[in-house]
């Protein structure tokens, strides 16, 4: 379960954050902070503080007191930070603390291809970020959680050479955390399902822009429930389908029959005494 939250967090906001975590204790929990850690000021990228005004009060109101939050992720501060913070609050929970914000860092216009587009000076420093993003991978089975740091622009891990600042010194973007997805269980239920399967295709037509189109569906069997969706393609290569519809035909008495979304049943119509066929 993920719950995010902007700039600038009110006490209000905090508080309902802190509710969805107490709604759901049997779900691992991560907070999306856009304000959370300022970075650290440490070679590896350990021991990050809080960043003013959201990370202490977000840390006493939300992270402090849930057993369930696992992870924040935040970013708004140049740079990046790492904590691994055990036993957290009464129930004594592990809590890992990332901010990685890379807005800053800068390439070079020959790196980006603007020398001649842009008119800038290869040597010439840009704020691009480097285009660098973090990627996360969760081991349940050895409760580790792989962390790396990547930029499709460049083709290349770890963003600390594009630092402008140059404090850390490469461990701080690529490495692997301790982190608790076990000691709690995940469940999922609902109401109903419905599962289909796309045997054929019932037609094809041609219309042109606003038009209608329609297909007749021949020798449907009756008494039985029949699903269907279109997909609809462009000259220009686009193509969109729809969300599949359910319908039951009339039985061989010509009643007819009617899916029902609220259960996971068919509802039958007809004379009183004639029992309801099995869904």
């Amino acid at each position: 379960m993920v719950v995010g939250l902007s700039y600038g967090v009110t006490r209000e906001e905090a508080e309902w954050a802190d509710s969805i975590f107490k709604r759901f204790p049997e779900r691992n929990g991560i907070l999306l902070s856009h304000d959370y850690l300022a970075p650290s000021s440490n070679p590896d990228g350990r021991g990050a503080p809080f960043s003013a005004p959201d990370g202490s009060m977000l840390y006493k109101t939300v992270v402090q007191d849930n057993p369930n939050v696992f992870l924040i992720l935040a970013g708004h501060e140049h740079g990046v930070g790492t904590n691994v913070k055990p036993k957290v609050g009464e129930i004594s929970h592990d809590v890992v603390e990332l901010l990685a914000d890379y807005q800053f860092y800068t390439v070079s216009a020959d790196r980006l291809g603007l020398t001649e587009i842009g008119g800038y000076k290869p040597d010439d420093q840009l704020q691009f970020g480097a285009s660098f993003f973090r990627m996360l991978q969760f081991d349940v089975a050895r409760s580790e959680l792989t962390v790396d740091t990547y930029s499709p622009l460049l083709d290349e891990f770890g963003a600390t050479e594009y630092d402008t600042n140059h404090r850390y010194d490469g461990t701080e973007d690529n490495m692997v955390l301790p982190i608790d997805l076990n000691s709690r269980r995940t469940t999922f239920a609902t109401d109903s399902v419905a599962l289909y399967n796309p045997v054929g295709t019932v037609g094809r037509t041609k219309i042109r822009s606003g038009e209608v189109a329609s297909v007749t569906w021949h020798d449907l069997k009756p008494g039985s429930t029949h699903a269907w969706f279109v997909t609809a393609r462009s000259a220009g290569g686009g193509v969109t389908a729809s969300e599949p519809s359910v319908f039951v035909t009339k039985d061989a008495q010509g009643h007819p029959g009617k899916w029902n979304a609220d259960t996971p049943y068919y509802e039958w119509f007809g004379p009183a005494e004639e029992p309801a066929p099995a869904g």
